[in-house]
């Protein structure tokens, strides 16, 4: 991986209010009485934080972890492992088992944009992971997008939105809901090695919301982090997305 030397002002930040919060109260307002009324500078001496040493590389749970709950930096393609071209290639050759599957077809689109980005843990600096947003929009009817983020280690998609608003039929949506839910959570969930992708059986508790969207709940367990919930979501248009919900204790 590219070395990488990323500013990092607001860690630096939290971590000295950390420290300052441990100093006895007496030592601060003693500071304060002294300091009062009077005017005074110091250099400022710049601060970074060295993200190329080696680290225990993150499990997908992990990574699920950073996407639900880690703090978002924007970073240049060259501070990332992959690049934008490289990203693309990886998000068009998952996207095939989604057509494979039947609930996704490649649309004409007006934007794509491919953006890095570093997403750290604020309570465990030392768990942090780039990531690649990608939107791919087409804004004219029927309106069509696509939004992903992408790890940048791996390449695979960590997180998957697609919305497309057309006209359906009410006449048997639910069945097309529940055959478009079983091949996307089959295939987002292989994909992540999070189900064995020869046996690709999700045990998926359904739930059926206003609007015919169909939910489905999948939670599996990691020997770090615990239980990790997921839900998904399809929509009688036959739209789906990923939501990471808080996780369970």
């Amino acid at each position: 991986m590219r070395r990488i030397k990323t500013i990092l002002l607001f860690l630096v930040t939290a971590g000295l209010i950390a420290a300052g919060a441990n100093l006895p109260k007496l030592t601060a307002a003693l500071s304060d009485r002294e300091t009062m009324n009077q005017a005074g500078s110091h250099p400022m001496q710049s601060v970074s934080l060295d993200l190329s040493g080696e680290r225990k590389p993150l499990s997908p749970a992990g990574k699920l972890v950073l996407l639900r709950g880690g703090k978002t930096i924007a970073i240049t393609e060259n501070e990332a492992n992959m690049t934008q071209a490289e990203i693309n290639g990886a998000l068009e050759t998952q996207m095939e088992a989604y057509i494979d599957a039947g609930i996704f077809a490649w649309f004409d689109y007006t934007s794509w944009i491919t953006q890095p980005y570093l997403c750290i843990d604020p309570d465990k600096p030392e768990n942090y992971g780039i990531f690649w947003t990608v939107t791919i929009v087409n804004e004219n009817e029927p309106y069509q997008s696509l939004l992903m983020d992408i790890d940048d280690e791996t390449g695979r998609i960590c997180s998957i939105r697609f919305d497309q608003y057309s006209s359906y039929s009410l006449d048997g949506v639910w069945e097309r809901n529940h055959t478009v839910m079983d091949a996307f959570a089959r295939v987002y969930l292989s994909q992540l090695g999070l189900i064995d992708a020869a046996n690709a059986e999700p045990n998926l508790e359904y739930g059926e919301l206003d609007g015919e969207v169909l939910f489905g709940g999948f939670t599996f367990t990691d020997s770090d982090y615990g239980q990790i919930p997921l839900e998904f979501y399809v929509t009688g248009s036959g739209s789906f997305w990923l939501y990471i919900p808080e996780f369970l204790e």
